[in-house]
């Protein structure tokens, strides 16, 4: 069991984690591929990700271990399910 996974079992059980399984699994490689995929955002990016348009996402898929720009879309995708 990861440092991370150790933290996901501390967290309370209750409103949007109660359906949270106890033994739940974090992929530590998919955290450092999002993690590397953000360094690559110039700061007008990291501001307003609507900027983020075709270009950019070829300019940023090679530079951030994401092999196409479906895995760059992928990323904005579950960065927009979580973002407030």
């Amino acid at each position: 069991m990861g440092p991370l996974e150790k933290i996901v079992d501390m967290l309370p059980k209750m409103g949007p984690l109660q359906n949270l399984p106890k033994d739940a699994k974090v992929d530590e490689g998919q955290l450092t591929r999002v993690e590397g995929h953000h360094q690559f955002h110039d700061n007008q990016e990291r501001a307003t990700h609507n900027v983020i348009d075709g270009k950019r996402r070829q300019r940023i898929a090679p530079r951030a271990a994401a092999p196409t720009v479906q895995d760059v879309n992928t990323v904005l995708k579950q960065y927009l399910q979580c973002a407030p």
